[in-house]
């Protein structure tokens, strides 16, 4: 399934370079309309019945855009085809409906007609009452020169002090109560006529309403599958135009190793900030990554980068790291990232965290990618160290991939002696001790709790008490880690000059071996070329001693045979 989303991902990002995003539209959901379709004689509103209209216009510029060119993006031409044309449903709208959405006129005859009274029948209506309220001898008893309506009947406002200057009936008064709204006598029979014409009317657009409605009810499951095909289209662009942003690539899903190159949390991409790419990798020989570094180096957000891509890539989305990136095929992602204290729960962050890890053990096993961030924090450090020790050793027993992050001497002990995992540990800038983000492997790092606690501006006297305090065995191990961090980074130094010697080595060898090749080549030029005038002297001197002898025939010369002889020896000792 990730793998044909991940085909269809790639086709689609292609050709929204070449032809722009997929021209889906802000369609309302069908569900509240087909619901409203579904007893029989119901008869939706004219605006369900555009919105259903406007849906299947939808599908058919979509569909028209994915298959533009079959030959070259043939999933993405599949996709096309399981958005069908229901033209018994759009046709009818599409006739029935104008842009406003409302029912036409010419929707049948019947409707025509009726439209047509009841227009005809409120002009006349409206003109003579326009006749009344302008009439000079009735001035002093309108109050205004205006038509209005007043429960669903056409009224003209009089003066309630000359309410009996018009004879008529009265609908409806002002809130001053200084105007009332008289219907005329000779308004009643227009008023009556025009609202039995106006029933008629309402009656037949019903009527057409019903028939589309159920059009709409018996292809319920038509549309609902085009729903579903369409929002699959819909949900595909969003993560081309995602990919596209962002720089993205297709993952590649299968094989034991973990490698992600350059990647980015996928959360910060959205905050427009710079973000320092990260190398994650688990070697296909080894079971997990154990990551160390100072307080805000950047090791949590390295989990749930890493969780993240992953949950993408098998959700078939393109994902925030340079090409060549590879995962495992996975069954489950478990993680233990941040405080899960609950007081409705009674939890403690200990004990949240006790209970989650009792959960990814239950869970981990061969297929699962199980992220843990310090475990065995939040309780006495000895206790916590040793219990992060014993869960990733039962977690190795149990075959997951594990990546975790601890600032326990004992587990970095522990990741440095198992062969099953490896260690990288987030770098500092030696001059200023500020974190920079970048991930050194085969190596664990300090936590730097006081350097940090010093940067943040901690008072010197609580300093020097924590240094005075601090255990002997973390301030070995504290440095031990510095000697060995200092012995590696002498060898990658000296890695990094014979790295340089030998490319420099390598590309005066290959320039050797061009200029050798260049030299061989040109010797094989001049040795064309000798051949050749050779072999033209050689055909020039056949002809002269050809001509020669023919003359000599005709009358013999010694001495020119003699002559042409030597002439012949010193061309060819000259060569």
């Amino acid at each position: 399934m990730a793998d044909r989303r991940l085909d269809e991902v790639a086709e689609l990002v292609v050709l929204s370079r070449e032809a722009g995003r997929v021209p889906t539209a802000d369609v309302p959901l069908l569900a509240p309309i087909l619901g409203a379709a579904a007893p029989d004689g119901a008869v939706l509103e004219p605006r369900r019945l555009a919105e259903v209209r406007d849906f299947l216009g939808t599908v058919g510029r979509v569909r028209a855009h994915l298959r533009r060119d079959s030959t070259r993006f043939p999933r993405l031409a599949t996709l096309a085809a399981s958005l069908g044309d229901l033209a018994v449903v759009r046709e009818p709208l599409a006739r029935t409906l104008d842009e406003m959405g409302l029912v036409r006129d010419d929707a049948s005859p019947t409707l025509a007609a009726a439209r047509a009274v009841t227009r005809e029948l409120r002009r006349l209506l409206e003109a003579r009452l326009e006749q009344l309220v302008r009439d000079p001898a009735l001035a002093a008893a309108v109050a205004e020169q205006y038509v209005t309506l007043r429960n669903g009947r056409f009224v003209v406002p009089i003066r309630t002090a000359a309410v009996n200057a018009v004879p008529g009936i009265i609908a409806d008064r002002s809130g001053s109560g200084e105007t009332v709204f008289l219907e005329p006598l000779f308004a009643v029979d227009l008023n009556n006529r025009l609202l039995l014409a106006a029933r008629d009317e309402e009656a037949e657009e019903r009527r057409v309403r019903a028939e589309l409605t159920a059009l709409v009810r018996a292809h319920a499951g038509e549309l609902a599958a085009l729903e579903t095909a369409l929002a699959w289209a819909d949900a595909l662009g969003a993560a081309a135009v995602f990919a596209e942003r962002y720089g993205c690539t297709r993952p590649l899903l299968g094989g034991a190793e973990l490698a992600l190159a350059e990647a980015r949390h996928p959360l910060l991409l959205f905050g427009g900030r710079p973000v320092v790419p990260l190398d994650l990798r688990v070697p296909a020989d080894r079971r997990g990554l154990a990551i160390t570094g100072p307080n805000a180096g950047g090791k949590t957000v390295a989990l749930k980068t890493l969780g993240l891509c992953a949950l993408m890539a098998h959700a078939g989305l393109f994902i925030p790291a340079a090409e060549g990136s590879r995962l495992p095929l996975l069954e489950a992602i478990l993680a233990d990232i941040g405080d899960e204290q609950s007081i409705d729960r009674d939890l403690s962050t200990f004990s949240a965290h006790a209970e989650n890890l009792a959960a990814i053990a239950r869970a981990a096993g061969p297929g699962t990618l199980v992220l843990l961030d310090e475990p065995g924090a939040g309780t006495d450090p000895v206790e916590g160290a040793a219990l992060a020790v014993g869960v990733l050793d039962d977690l190795l027993e149990r075959g997951p991939r594990i990546v975790f992050t601890s600032h326990f001497a004992q587990v970095k002990t522990f990741a440095l002696a198992s062969p099953r995992l490896d260690v990288a540990a987030f770098d500092v800038d030696p001059v200023t001790g500020a974190p920079r983000f970048r991930l050194a492997y085969h190596t664990v790092g300090q936590s730097l709790a006081l350097p940090i606690a010093r940067r943040h501006g901690l008072p010197a006297r609580a300093l020097e008490t924590a240094e005075r305090l601090l255990a002997g065995e973390s301030r070995d191990l504290a440095r031990a880690v510095t000697r060995l961090e200092e012995s590696r980074l002498g060898f990658e130094t000296r890695r990094a000059e014979a790295e340089e010697e030998r490319s420099r080595l390598a590309t005066a060898r290959a320039d050797a071996e061009a200029l050798a090749g260049e030299l061989r080549a040109r010797q094989r030029q001049r040795w064309v070329e000798d051949l050749e005038a050779s072999r033209r002297f050689l055909h020039e001197l056949e002809g002269r001693g050809r001509a020669l002898l023919d003359e000599l025939g005709k009358r013999p010369d010694p001495a020119a045979l003699r002559h042409f002889v030597r002439d012949a020896q010193a061309e060819i000792a000259a060569r």
